[in-house]
C-alpha cells in the first residue's frame, strides 16, 4: 500500500484533501482515496472501487506543502502512518 501511494503521489500534479478523502489530479485523472465501511479504497475518476486495506477503523489525510501523511487505524486501534513528499509544487502548478 505504502509503495503504491507514494508512487501515486509522487506522479500527481495537485493533491486535495477533502471530506476526509485524498484527492490526487494527474494527467491521467484524479485517483481518489478514501474509508468505505471497514475498507480504505481507491477510486479513478470517481468510478472503480479498488480495495487497498481491510478492517480500518480510520483514516487521515493531512498535507503541508508538498508533503502528504497518512494515518490508518485499525479495528484494534492501533495506527500506522506514511509520510510522502513530492518535489513538484502543488501550490503553484496549474494541474
Amino acid at each position: 500500500f505504502c509503495s503504491q501511494i507514494k508512487k501515486e503521489i509522487r506522479m500527481s500534479n495537485k493533491a486535495d484533501i477533502t471530506n476526509e478523502k485524498l484527492f490526487l489530479t494527474s494527467d491521467s485523472g484524479t485517483v481518489i482515496y478514501e474509508l468505505y465501511g471497514n475498507k480504505l479504497r481507491r477510486r479513478v475518476d470517481f468510478s472503480g472501487h479498488e480495495i487497498l486495506l481491510q478492517n480500518i477503523n480510520g483514516v487521515t489525510f493531512i498535507r503541508n506543502k508538498n508533503t502528504i501523511k497518512v494515518t490508518v487505524k485499525n479495528i484494534k486501534g492501533d495506527e500506522s502512518s506514511v509520510v510522502i513528499h513530492t518535489y513538484l509544487d502543488w501550490d503553484s502548478s496549474s494541474g
